[in-house]
């Protein structure tokens, strides 16, 4: 070995890049791995129970939650409409 490395092992150049001084290099995004979230509500009276894995936790994420809880659980359908 000498300074470290390997003789057998070719010097990698992303290692050596020196960015400015009070800058960070760039980085590239790890796409590998996206988040999602479980949303779920189960009535045990009924036996009943409504699960849905959405992308993001939102407002609207949470009114689709609701609405599908409705639906699914207490058996309402949300497009009649009585008067």
């Amino acid at each position: 070995m000498v300074g470290g490395r390997s003789e057998d092992r070719p010097e990698n150049k992303a290692d050596t890049a020196l960015a400015k001084r009070g800058t960070r290099p760039r980085v590239t995004a790890d796409l590998r791995t996206r988040s999602a979230w479980i949303f779920g509500a189960i009535c045990p009276a009924q036996g009943k129970g409504a699960a849905l894995v959405l992308p993001s936790c939102n407002i609207h994420a949470m009114n689709v939650h609701l609405q599908e809880t409705t639906v699914v659980i207490y058996e309402y359908d949300l497009t009649a409409r009585e008067c």
